[in-house]
């Protein structure tokens, strides 16, 4: 149950010796809304942390990233994407990589209008 402009997801890279690669950003609202992936600077992180999940089910490695759903300790940054999403609907932004997180960077998803029910999926690598 999302107010307008709320940074849904946030995620920072915590590795001091790994670049974190974006590949896949899905967002999906219950309202017809416009969304905003953004670079904030590093923030005092607040809101409900976020497990990742590491879908190599044979590696056990763990990421080594921050999450943060309902963010509130960030101000919107560098705007790196905008779009839309008709309602019940989601969409899938293919960065492919071609955002880097380096140590403390950020990128998280606001969504523009009050709804119900909003989603967002990080998908990325470490290298």
């Amino acid at each position: 149950d999302y107010d307008a402009a709320d940074t849904i997801l946030l995620v920072s890279n915590s590795s001091t010796t790994k670049k974190l690669y974006i590949d896949d950003i899905i967002v999906g609202s219950d309202t017809a809304t416009r969304f905003t992936v953004h670079s904030p600077a590093y923030p005092t992180l607040a809101g409900t942390l976020v497990t990742g999940t590491n879908p190599n089910r044979t590696s056990g490695a763990v990421a080594d990233a921050e999450a943060y759903g309902d963010e509130t300790g960030n101000t919107q940054g560098d705007i790196i994407y905008n779009g839309m999403i008709l309602a019940t609907a989601s969409v899938i932004v293919e960065s492919q990589g071609s955002i880097i997180l380096g140590y403390h960077d950020c990128i998280a998803v606001d969504l523009v209008t009050a709804g119900t029910m909003g989603t967002v999926t990080i998908t990325g690598y470490y290298e």
